[in-house]
């Protein structure tokens, strides 16, 4: 992903404390993602049949809140962007 692991652990357990009791963090993901009126697909990867079933559940899960997405961004600000944005 082009970021520090140690860093990517602290955005991840950041989080697992917004969706409490939510143990695949990958459809929370993309559905942020496929939130941002900018965006009208996404072509996540699977290595797996398993990974296949778990990116079309975004398609079960409910819009994330306002408060979700603002902290997802907050996260992603944070932790992602300055290891990432200077490579696209």
């Amino acid at each position: 992903s082009g970021i520090n692991y140690e860093l990517g652990l602290k955005a991840v357990q950041e989080l697992k404390s917004l969706f409490p009791g939510v143990n695949n963090l990958a459809p929370v993901a993309l559905k942020w993602i496929l939130q941002h009126k900018e965006i009208s697909c996404v072509i996540p990867g699977a290595s797996k049949p398993d990974h296949v079933t778990s990116n079309l559940s975004v398609y079960n899960i409910p819009a994330l809140t306002e408060k979700q997405v603002s902290a997802m961004n907050e996260i992603y600000t944070r932790y992602i962007k300055p290891e990432v944005h200077q490579r696209w």
